[in-house]
């Protein structure tokens, strides 16, 4: 089986209906990157009398994926929907304009919506479900604005 090239690698997402179900990825950022990895919590043990570890095992495993990139109005609300609250109803500002609103409930839990997550190319891919951004910076200034997260 050929390496996989770096180069070649691309992520699509599609929103979940139904949280850890998977769904089809059918979404492309072009503004936005999401970088997925495997993390692992391994189970340690050192008996008594000995210096070192005599056994490791893989416990828990997990993917976390780190979010980079730049600001745009479209896709910013795939991210704003995961972290914050899944948005209302768009209202129509022009023909190709549309105002959302995140109203988000001051003393009860915010439904926001989860992600399938599709990373690789023809070669091998990868996939997660249940993907939740928990983390959200948004850096703006006059030069623009970046994105960042998990």
């Amino acid at each position: 089986m050929p390496e996989r090239s770096a180069l070649t690698q691309g992520v699509q997402v599609g929103v979940e209906t139904t949280p850890g179900t998977n769904v089809a990825a059918n979404k492309k950022f072009i503004s936005i990157g999401i970088e997925p990895a495997v993390q692992m919590d391994p189970m340690r043990f050192r008996p008594m009398g000995t210096k070192f570890n005599t056994v490791v095992t893989p416990g828990k495993e997990w993917v976390e994926a780190d979010l980079s990139g730049v600001g745009s109005y479209s896709e910013l609300l795939w991210l704003l929907s995961s972290v914050v609250v899944e948005p209302g109803a768009p209202t129509t500002v022009d023909t190709s304009a549309r105002n959302w609103t995140f109203v988000s409930a001051a003393a009860a839990e915010d439904t926001v919506k989860t992600l399938t997550v599709e990373q690789g190319g023809s070669v091998r891919a990868h996939k997660f479900n249940y993907g939740l951004v928990s983390e959200l910076e948004l850096t703006i200034n006059r030069d623009g604005i970046e994105i960042g997260g998990t």
